[in-house]
């Protein structure tokens, strides 16, 4: 009770301050607000309840939600300009935070049998949001009654308990939610089968030594973030005893675990020492299958 009253003190407060303590324009400023603002407000708040307690990156969660900055104002002037050009026969909407993965993300979807002359990828940095995604969604099936929407979200580190908990919301709400096996969906790429695939010169045994090779490179960075999901920044450093656990844990499953972007980064260096030339991974490949893409494009499209 005491985490939401502060809550909306602070909220309040804040946007008063914009307009010079005059009710009638804060009343005013709430009516023309735009309703992102609005959601993402209530997400913040239900981490906040769901905490039970405030802390100072949800207060700087709200002030940058009530005074956003020129990058967040051009994110979403942004994605009106995509919204603009939609096409209207397009069938799926595919929302990912991550903008400089869109051409990976694209033929993760193809290899999965999305077809993209009716797809298109929406770059939204709160799609992991769920009051902003109701909102979108809202607005689309206005237009667009009959698009499916899919979210794609970066696993990252979080615990099999937090995925379970966002699966849920989003399927709630009719959403699909697809998240990535590794940490990002540069993981799927790292795949001795995939990469014999796009080069046949590398032998599928050849390929596995190099990407253990890889995993190697990348174990300190990826214990680090590790240790920082567990221990936060500021205790991610100090002795523990739980460091041979975090290191078995890595160990065990490095998949899973490894930094996506920094193990695919070095995997490409890696082979083109191989191969004496620059490496192209991003290509359609059977082995970049997921099932839960290949069900939701089955259904789309009315594949067998």
């Amino acid at each position: 009770m005491m985490s939401s009253m502060f809550f909306q003190f602070l909220t309040t407060i804040s946007a008063l301050k914009k307009h010079n303590g005059d009710v009638v324009n804060f009343n005013e400023h709430l009516i023309s607000i735009k309703r992102y603002e609005l959601l993402q407000i209530i997400d913040v708040e239900r981490v906040v309840l769901d905490n039970s307690k405030i802390t100072k990156k949800d207060i700087k969660d709200i002030f940058n939600l009530l005074y956003p900055d020129r990058e967040k104002i051009a994110s979403k002037f942004e994605l009106e300009q995509q919204l603009k050009e939609i096409k209207g026969s397009d069938k799926c909407f595919i929302l990912t935070e991550d903008s400089k993965s869109n051409n990976l993300t694209k033929v993760i979807f193809e290899s999965n049998g999305f077809e993209f002359s009716e797809t298109s990828i929406l770059s939204y940095d709160s799609c992991s949001q769920i009051g902003s995604v109701i909102l979108f969604s809202a607005f689309v099936k206005q237009k667009f009654p009959y698009i499916e929407i899919i979210v794609h979200r970066d696993r990252d580190y979080l615990t099999d308990a937090e995925i379970i908990k966002l699966e849920t919301q989003f399927e709630e709400i009719g959403i699909n939610l697809f998240i990535t096996n590794g940490t990002d969906i540069e993981s799927h790429y790292v795949n001795e089968l995939h990469v014999n695939k796009c080069y046949p010169e590398i032998s599928i045994q050849r390929a596995k030594k190099l990407i253990e090779q890889s995993f190697e490179e990348v174990k300190e960075k990826s214990i680090d973030l590790l240790k920082k999901k567990e221990f936060g920044e500021k205790y991610k450093n100090k002795s523990s005893h739980l460091e041979n656990a975090i290191n078995d844990i890595y160990t065990n499953n490095k998949l899973r675990f490894s930094q996506g972007k920094a193990l695919y980064k070095c995997l490409k260096k890696i082979i083109q020492k191989e191969i004496k030339e620059n490496p192209n991974l991003e290509v359609t490949s059977e082995y970049l299958k997921i099932d839960k893409l290949e069900g939701i494009s089955r259904k789309i499209w009315n594949k067998q």
